[in-house]
């Protein structure tokens, strides 16, 4: 008789049981010693199959992590792609994230009045579309933004290149209660204000997916 066919396992109340079925023309006979050897391997193969349905289920359990499968797509004009990733606020609304080239490089920044404003050494730029806004998955009470905790750089949105280093994507806290969406690079949050790049060390970054 198969393994299969003998052995059966459920998980209950994250106990596995597991169980052998005995053929019928054994039942009530003293077993040889063959059959003990084969139903002491089958008795074995099961627990293993249940110590595996343990584990899974544990696993299963205990991720609850959410991935919001980052991309950046091209944007000419015109109405915003309904998942875009917003970041940051100021006069009551907040900063679709874009990410556009200035001096060379590919910057992430907010996108405001149709443009994406972006900063590099100490200078802000406003730039005209084509440039790169940035589209997710959205789950119900679910935040992508992290803050008081130093940034994962295996785990933030990948957003261009300073130094021959990847920056992120981050929103950064000014004194006047307004943020703004900028570039994570090497411990501080960059970005664009009055036509002008402000640091700051007060900020969240956007993860690529949350934590269990």
């Amino acid at each position: 008789m198969a393994a299969n066919q003998v052995c059966g396992f459920a998980v209950i109340g994250g106990v596995a049981r597991v169980g052998i079925q005995v053929p019928a023309e054994g039942r009530g006979q003293f077993a040889s010693d063959e059959d003990m050897r084969a139903i002491r391997t089958v008795l074995a193969l099961c627990l293993s199959l249940g110590w595996l349905a343990v584990i899974g289920t544990d696993q299963a359990a205990a991720q609850n992590i959410y991935y919001l499968n980052p991309q950046w797509v091209p944007y000419g004009g015109g109405p915003l792609p309904p998942p875009v990733i917003s970041g940051g606020f100021e006069h009551g609304h907040s900063f679709p994230i874009c990410r556009a080239f200035a001096v060379g490089f590919q910057i992430p920044g907010k996108f405001l009045d149709g443009r994406c404003n972006v900063s590099y050494g100490g200078n802000g730029f406003a730039v005209n579309p084509p440039f790169e806004v940035l589209v997710g998955q959205h789950y119900p009470g679910v935040n992508f933004w992290i803050r008081n905790m130093a940034p994962d750089m295996t785990n933030i949105v990948p957003a261009g290149t300073d130094s021959g280093r990847t920056v992120g994507v981050c929103v950064g806290y000014r004194a006047d209660g307004t943020a703004h969406a900028g570039k994570l690079f090497d411990g501080s949050c960059y970005f664009e204000y009055g036509g002008h790049e402000e640091r700051v060390s007060n900020f969240e970054w956007l993860a690529a997916h949350t934590y269990p």
